[in-house]
């Protein structure tokens, strides 16, 4: 048997990641900051995760075998999609080890995508196609392609209660339009960091979305003087960048009751949305014609739909679903 192993290392292979570290046993690591920039050591827990990640390549091979080191217990799927299609989902469920071997048959001759775990995948150790007319199966890079999506939010766009990594809500926008997604989320510490939005505004992109303050009232990290100007600040960062390109600003969705209450720093969920639109609105009005839109996180999921919460805040996979409709809808308009 003769396999066609991928150099994990190079670039080609990856789309929706920021960088690339080389791990010492030939796998690969993405990342959803430059890990290397000590900018961007400031505790972004899970920019190592790979969510929205994947690798892409034509290939004719029969089958594929991936190995994945994990970092949790309960990590999230992996997602096998043939021609844009979902082929196949795989359970990670990792050794005693930290690794999992995944297998799965494919059909001949097509585009083939594996989209990475959202949640608890730490690195991809190797990728090996097999089978087709030739030994080893020819197997070939593949360009990102379509408008590139870019969204920045907490574990809400992060998606870990998604049933898997195609159906997290940026996920389903992009294959659904035929975008190319890349997801700066990053659950717990959404909490409108300097350096994020340098990076949003420094990063090629034809549309934001935005999800801001969630993670603000959970960790008390601004009081409401001092969140004001900071998401004025971090929306005129990215719009340095991005003066031409619809940027869509999301305030937090519906959360039950016991959510509401008074963070660390005394404010409530609906303080933080007053606070995050006013201080939207502002740059909006400053502005000449930005393209920026400010929306109520309500609108997007209600109160009147708790029921697609999986907990207190996070919507499990069919709120995934109503999410992408609704977000996508706002970039047709």
């Amino acid at each position: 048997m003769t396999l066609a192993a991928l150099r994990l290392t190079e670039r080609h292979w990856w789309h929706g990641i920021v960088d690339l570290e080389a791990l010492p046993d030939g796998g690969a690591r993405a990342w959803r900051v430059p890990y290397r920039d000590p900018r961007y050591a400031i505790g972004l827990d899970y920019a190592g995760t790979p969510a929205g990640a994947r690798i892409v390549a034509e290939t004719d091979a029969t089958a594929v075998r991936v190995q994945l080191r994990t970092d949790q217990d309960d990590p999230c799927p992996l997602d096998v999609l043939v021609d844009g299609a979902r082929m196949a989902r795989l359970p990670v469920t990792p050794g005693p080890d930290g690794t999992v071997t995944l297998a799965t048959d494919l059909p001949a001759g097509h585009r083939v995508e594996l989209w990475l775990p959202q949640y608890g995948c730490s690195g991809v150790l190797a990728v090996e196609f097999d089978g087709g007319r030739y030994a080893p199966a020819p197997v070939a890079p593949v360009a990102p392609s379509g408008p590139r999506l870019l969204v920045h939010g907490s574990s809400i766009t992060m998606c870990r209660q998604a049933d898997g990594p195609t159906t997290a809500w940026p996920s389903r926008i992009a294959l659904e339009h035929g975008w190319d997604l890349l997801n700066l989320a990053y659950a717990g510490t959404c909490l409108l960091d300097q350096p994020v939005a340098r990076l949003i505004r420094d990063t090629p992109a034809d549309m934001i979305s935005l999800c801001l303050g969630v993670n603000v009232q959970t960790h008390g990290s601004h009081s409401a003087r001092s969140l004001l100007p900071a998401v004025i600040g971090f929306l005129e960062t990215v719009l340095d960048g991005h003066p031409d390109i619809p940027v869509v600003v999301v305030t937090p969705i519906a959360a039950r009751p016991e959510r509401e209450a008074p963070g660390p720093s005394g404010l409530t969920l609906s303080q933080i949305r007053g606070i995050v639109a006013d201080g939207v609105q502002r740059v909006i009005d400053a502005r000449p014609a930005p393209l920026v839109r400010l929306v109520d996180g309500r609108e997007l999921l209600g109160e009147d739909e708790l029921d697609l919460l999986v907990d207190t805040v996070h919507p499990g996979d069919a709120g995934c679903a109503v999410l992408a409709e609704r977000i996508a809808a706002l970039f047709a308009n």
